[in-house]
């Protein structure tokens, strides 16, 4: 599982300890990138927001491309810098 999120996330493997454990939770852009490729992390988030998964999954679904893509030339951007 930590791999698979790593994959996913490109966070570290001690950080992804931590949110498994319940230590902390992911930042914003990791906890889009996990919602992004889980669909359970992605149902958690409708229910705890108690959002209508039928309305908001299309769209949820295109904002979470939308800012994958938008974290990706940010990423990018930074390599760049360095």
């Amino acid at each position: 599982m930590t791999k698979k999120i790593r994959q996913w996330t490109g966070a570290g493997e001690r950080t992804i300890k931590n949110w498994l454990e319940g230590t902390c939770g992911p930042r914003g852009e990791h906890l889009l990138l996990l919602a992004y490729y889980s669909d359970e992390v992605f149902e958690a988030i409708l229910t705890l927001t108690e959002r209508d998964r039928n309305i908001a999954r299309p769209k949820l679904r295109i904002i979470c491309e939308e800012m994958t893509k938008s974290l990706r030339i940010f990423r990018n951007l930074m390599d760049q810098e360095l």
